[in-house]
């Protein structure tokens, strides 16, 4: 996040995204990814043979109940490994985290420059609606706001979008409070103007185009989310490009204008609509006051005041899961040739890192196509700290004070999307956030060399000044220095997020990517998600990570992606505890209502 991530799609909206106080109590409204997750499980189910969808304990396997005394071993410490964490340590039940890198959070990664001023890497923005309510208990949990840590009130409002913004499309620029919309041909696209859109679609506007494709899908899974998700499963082999053009008829060019950034639209039609669920209910933004990172570095030290057994070994990177001879426990071998020995494993990592493991014996045929067929591509974020906040005061070639006070720019330059600060006393701006091939472009030049280096900082301050109309003079007067991060290549992730991570920030403008994905494709997300929501290696092997939720590119989706996890190991070996689990960390809607945990049994009974 979105997710994240995280950015996601704001579709179709020109309404400035409003914060107002920090809350836990969402408004009450149906949970559509908690719907669309059922549809697919129950699927799944009745593929399996399964007669009915609800169970209790007692109808899972004989051969799958264990009788546990042994540690949890948990591979990852990002949010998900530590919440794995959080609530294992809770119950009573020993875990251990293993971490391949020298720190904790994973994706929640804050760089600091030298004199404290910072810039998240990685997650960066919240927002509060029913989907993300778990993200936001956890912002309020009592671990993380007592021994010293007040993280609640941390949480301040982002802005998400400022009037002042700028977008700047074919080397025309508009503010978002001045944007022509259509049918006035704003960017100079239209066959008038030399392009090639003709004056029916330049009339209707990229996002009316849109709006005529997903208007019913997500007008129905808003009123009838059960009816919803049936349909929208019937679309689900559908790419976002073969939709519009079979369903919507629209021509291959037009679908090119309404795409933007080459390849988005390749990605699965369920995934956008899911995504648009998101914006379509306009939430309030969060961020983390002092960075992202601030939150996983709690959860560490809240799992560090426990110093038997050690609840971290960090520097511990794995070359391979298997099952013990006697079945009794799994083996991890790590670098330096030990074996380490647990009854359940949780694994959070990526599953791009996950099958650089030797785990062959540990996966069915569905796990391991799963884990073989999910990619996770680049996104690049490049960091400048700048002597002042120039695109507060500058006064640009037109003449107007730039009065830029957060939220962010859009361009089809190769920076693409510029994020300003919300913090006032900032001086540091995320001046390029891209993905896809832009992010290959600069990915390539990220720890290449001085010359390298060079070239990176040079094109990106030249975008910046032809974005906001300024001289490339008085930006490097006031350039200190800049941090650049390349995802793709960091082997430690191998990508940012496990979705379609999609962007609209401007109503009549085509998507544009914020955040790296691993795409599920047409058809993958009802055959692919399944196989990776229920254990492996006889049920000691499960799959977390945003990538298995329905929430795919969010924190939350990480969170609840290890509640299930742990709901399963709970399940199997230490069912006397789910009364307290549940009532500590709650349901999960995907698998349980009124503390039924039936359909998660009766998944895991059929795998």
């Amino acid at each position: 996040m979105a997710a994240s991530n995280s950015a996601v799609l704001d579709l179709l909206f020109l309404e400035d995204a409003k914060s107002a106080p920090l809350s836990t109590d969402v408004p009450e409204s149906p949970d559509i990814h908690a719907h669309y997750a059922r549809q697919l499980i129950q699927s799944n189910l009745r593929a399996s043979g399964s007669p009915s969808l609800r169970a209790s304990t007692s109808q899972l396997r004989p051969d799958m109940h264990f009788v546990s005394s042994g540690p949890v071993g948990i591979i990852g410490a990002g949010i998900g490994g530590l919440y794995a964490g959080m609530i294992l340590k809770s119950l009573g039940i020993p875990y251990q985290i293993l971490e391949a890198s020298g720190r904790t959070g994973g994706r929640f990664y804050t760089h600091r420059f030298s004199d404290g001023d910072y810039f998240d890497v990685g997650a960066m923005r919240f927002p509060n609606l029913p989907a993300m309510r778990r993200l936001f208990h956890l912002f309020d949990s009592k671990p993380l706001n007592t021994g010293g840590r007040n993280l609640r009130h941390l949480v301040v409002p982002y802005t998400f979008r400022d009037k002042k913004n700028f977008i700047m499309i074919n080397r025309v620029r508009y503010r978002l409070e001045t944007r022509p919309t259509p049918p006035a041909d704003a960017f100079r696209q239209g066959t008038a103007n030399g392009g090639n859109i003709e004056p029916y679609f330049m009339r209707t506007g990229y996002s009316g185009l849109l709006r005529q494709g997903l208007q019913e899908t997500l007008t129905a899974m808003q009123t009838d989310p059960e009816a919803g998700s049936l349909r929208l499963k019937a679309f689900d082999e559908y790419s976002v490009r073969g939709f519009l053009a079979d369903c919507n008829k629209l021509p291959l060019h037009i679908i090119d204008w309404c795409e933007g950034d080459p390849g988005i639209f390749d990605n699965s039609f369920v995934g956008l609509v899911l995504a648009a669920m998101i914006y379509v209910r306009r939430p309030s933004w969060y961020r983390i006051e002092g960075g992202a990172q601030v939150l996983t570095d709690y959860m560490t030290e809240y799992l560090l005041e426990d110093s038997h057994p050690q609840p971290l070994l960090l520097k511990t990177a794995l070359k391979a899961i298997k099952p013990s001879v006697q079945g009794d426990t799994l083996d991890l071998t790590v670098t330096n040739g030990k074996i380490l020995h647990f009854e359940h494993v949780i694994s959070t990592i990526p599953m791009t890192c996950l099958r650089t493991l030797d785990i062959e014996d540990c996966l069915d045929y569905e796990q391991r196509n799963a884990v073989l067929r999910l990619q996770m591509e680049s996104a690049v974020k490049v960091g400048i700290k700048f002597k002042s906040a120039w695109w507060k005061d500058l006064i640009n070639g037109d003449g107007e004070k730039l009065d830029i006070s957060g939220g962010q720019s859009y361009t089809d330059r190769t920076i693409n999307n510029v994020i300003y600060p919300s913090s006032s006393r900032s001086t540091t701006l995320i001046a390029a956030y891209t993905a896809s091939r832009n992010a290959a472009l600069l990915g390539s030049l990220i720890n290449s060399g001085e010359e390298a280096d060079a070239t990176l900082k040079d094109l990106i301050l030249r975008d910046l000044a032809i974005l906001h109309n300024v001289s490339i003079s008085e930006l490097q007067s006031q350039y200190i220095t800049h941090f650049a991060f390349d995802w793709g290549h960091n082997p430690l992730s191998r990508g940012e997020h496990s979705t379609i991570v999609l962007s609209m920030f401007f109503s009549d403008r085509e998507a544009n990517v914020t955040g790296a994905f691993t795409s599920f494709g047409p058809g993958q997300l009802s055959t692919l998600y399944p196989a990776l929501t229920r254990p492996g290696a006889g049920g000691r092997l499960h799959f977390a990570g945003e990538a298995s939720s329905i929430r795919h590119a969010w924190a939350a989706g990480a969170l609840e992606a290890s509640w299930r996890a742990v709901t399963e190991i709970l399940l199997l070996s230490y069912p006397e505890r789910i009364p307290m689990f549940l009532r500590l960390w709650g349901e999960t809607p995907e698998w349980c209502e009124n503390g039924d945990l039936g359909q998660l049994v009766q998944h895991m009974a059929a795998s």
